[in-house]
């Protein structure tokens, strides 16, 4: 009976140690979720409800952002706000109400289920925008092992290598999409009016997993509403000048007023160019009908921007604040591109680039007074 009682105790001992034995934790691994930059687009100029230049309605890749401000930019002050000539822009910048959107594909081999269905976007290190899950969307069909063999575009964009290429293969993970351990997330960010100190910022996306590990996409540079500014000089003079003449004669202006584009972050400028009329210092004048001349009628100018030289002498325009700047205007509330070369008639100013303005005027018969007072020209610059 004694040997019985022990081999029982025993027993129940080893049942003990047994279960203890098949008990098994998380995983361990040091490995953060890899995040993969898929694809990235900007939805800038959105004329939502507006005409663009083809005549159709465009209601912009994403939803929630807005036509961005604009104005007229004088000497030293600042603009926001853009016209859709190019599609695209050959700088990152995005200004009030515009929209960056970024794709990404996070890897864990822990199992996709260790990620949130949501990620974070980052403007220098601070959370600004929530990214969505989007696996569903982009992958629309799977083999018998999970692995996606077709994916949905994207903002315009094809995301192919997904199936093939993203995410690269880690360890026994092959290439392409995996259901298995890889999620898609859609990130878009809209620029607020606030953020108009920002300047160049960084932009990242972050995917956490279960255990608090952090994975982080490349950073991608980005300037939020940079200011938009031109630089006037004139040589030799201070000022257009144009020496005497007589009834009908032209005489030509010995000065060159050259508009260089100082905008940041490398912003590049439609550009236009009206003007004032000019009027009589003091008495009594008349020139051809009034006390001030008409500089839409008896004032040339030509420009080039680069090599791009217009050999065409037109009328400085006056302004109208009545009319329309916008995408579907070769003008600018009466304003004149510089230059005409372009096939749609606009008129490009890249940034730090100048572009140069000569002038000559034909003189009114009759033509009494001194018009010594003389008048403005008016540069109109929007971002493209």
């Amino acid at each position: 009976m004694i040997l019985s009682g022990l081999f029982a105790f025993t027993a129940i001992m080893l049942v003990s140690q047994v279960a203890q034995a098949i008990v098994i934790g998380p995983p361990e691994t040091s490995d953060a979720p890899q995040v993969y930059l898929v694809k990235k687009e900007f939805d800038i100029c959105d004329m939502t409800d507006f005409l663009n230049p083809s005549g159709s309605l465009d209601s912009g890749f994403f939803p929630g952002g807005s036509v961005p401000p604009s104005w007229i930019v004088g000497e030293g002050e600042e603009q926001a706000g853009c016209v859709d000539w190019t599609g695209e822009r050959y700088n990152e910048y995005l200004f009030t109400g515009e929209q960056l959107g970024i794709l990404v594909v996070a890897r864990d081999l822990n199992g996709a289920l260790d990620m949130p269905s949501e990620a974070i976007l980052l403007v220098d290190g601070m959370e600004r925008a929530k990214c969505n899950e989007v696996t569903s969307e982009i992958c629309t069909a799977h083999d018998g092992n999970n692995e996606c063999t077709s994916c949905a575009g994207w903002a315009g964009h094809s995301t192919n290598d997904l199936c093939t290429d993203l995410p690269p293969e880690k360890g026994a993970i092959e290439a392409g999409l995996d259901l298995d351990v890889d999620k898609v997330y859609e990130c878009i960010f809209t620029v607020a009016n606030a953020m108009h100190d920002y300047g160049d910022v960084e932009v990242t996306v972050e995917v956490t997993d279960e255990a608090g590990l952090i994975g982080t996409s490349v950073p991608e540079n980005v300037w939020l509403n940079p200011a938009v500014s031109l630089d006037f000089t004139v040589v030799p003079d201070d000022s257009i000048t144009f020496p005497g003449g007589t009834c009908e004669q032209v005489v030509y202006s010995p000065d060159t007023l050259k508009i260089k584009n100082t905008a940041e972050g490398g912003v590049d400028l439609a550009v236009w160019l009206a003007g004032t009329d000019l009027e009589a210092a003091d008495g009594a004048a008349k020139c051809p009908y009034s006390n001030i001349i008409d500089v839409d009628q008896f004032l040339d100018f030509r420009c080039k921007i680069g090599t791009d030289m217009d050999n065409t002498w037109r009328k400085v325009p006056n302004p109208n604040d009545k009319l329309s700047c916008g995408p579907v205007h070769s003008d600018c509330q009466g304003a004149a591109p510089l230059t005409l070369s372009d096939p749609t008639g606009h008129s490009i100013l890249g940034n730090m680039h100048t572009a140069e303005c000569w002038f000559r005027f034909t003189y009114p018969c009759p033509c009494v007074g001194d018009f010594e007072e003389g008048g403005d020209i008016i540069i109109y610059a929007r971002a493209i």
